[in-house]
């Protein structure tokens, strides 16, 4: 392989494989379609004690509950894990992280004495960048547990968000305005919470950028530093040493870059390099 052939290798083998050949830890159950947006309509009816703009929040928590369980449900239901490496909770936990969810409609309208507010929420789901978000999370394990960690805490919030919303329910006016100044700060901790999840997957993103369009076989791991920044993390083998950079793997050989992989699939280069040309091949 000439010099010229092996950099276009080393280009196209990290930009092709990247949207075709995912294999080992996902295999899709039907062949990847067009995003798909998935819905909620819930409806909140207004206590004594709420205000419209508390109700939006409080509605908008929960129904977003119920839409990202919807959503791992059908992301489950197309992606299958295998290897053991992703369990089912965790598909719907890293769902969290990787999904965006916004408001589409709301109205307020009186159902006999009582104020209800309809809110509709919505989430598109494209089966083929969630299949890389969930490789980049799983391919650092500092990245998986400071998610695995964030869920757990909102999980709580949200749990206190309801203890708060009961004691609301029944409360004098004067104890009315501690617990909502209590449910204000607990929602605006699940909405930082929730702010640095997405700040997270930026990071991983643009690691993933910065690898693919600047590392080149044959750098040395101080040039790949210098050009790309400093790895998540890096594993030593017995013939290599690997860098992870968001959902890609750099792996050197020989004191010098060698190949680009993606992150989950663990491989040496001359295998990954064997798949390459068997799928260029077909």
């Amino acid at each position: 392989m000439t010099a010229q052939n092996q950099k276009h290798f080393f280009i196209t083998a990290a930009t092709t494989l990247v949207t075709s050949l995912f294999v080992g830890v996902f295999t899709t159950t039907s062949a990847i379609a067009a995003p798909t947006t998935i819905t909620e309509t819930c409806d909140f009816v207004l206590g004594d004690n709420d205000t419209k703009n508390e109700a939006r929040e409080v509605s908008f928590v929960r129904c977003k509950r119920k839409l990202l369980e919807r959503a791992g449900s059908f992301i489950q239901s197309n992606v299958q894990v295998t290897n053991g490496k992703l369990s089912k909770d965790q598909v719907t936990t890293y769902a969290a992280a990787v999904l965006s969810v916004e408001v589409v409609k709301e109205r307020f309208f009186f159902k006999g004495e009582s104020m209800v507010l309809e809110q509709t929420v919505k989430a598109k789901v494209d089966l083929a960048d969630v299949k890389k978000r969930l490789a980049a999370i799983i391919g650092d394990k500092s990245v998986s547990r400071k998610v695995e960690g964030q869920q757990k805490q909102i999980t709580d919030l949200e749990k206190r968000v309801e203890e708060l919303r009961q004691e609301l329910g029944s409360a004098k006016t004067s104890r009315a305005k501690s617990i909502r100044k209590e449910q204000n700060v607990v929602l605006e901790r699940i909405d930082e919470l929730s702010k640095v999840k997405i700040a997270i997957m930026q990071k991983i993103k643009n690691a993933s950028n910065r690898a693919q369009q600047l590392v080149e076989r044959g750098m040395t791991p101080d040039e790949v530093v210098k050009l790309a920044g400093a790895p998540r993390s890096k594993t030593k083998y017995a013939f290599y040493t690997g860098y992870s950079y968001g959902k890609f793997w750099v792996q050197f050989e020989n004191g010098v870059v060698r190949c680009l992989i993606l992150n989950f699939e663990n491989k040496s280069c001359k295998s990954y390099e064997q798949r390459y040309r068997e799928n260029l091949a077909k």
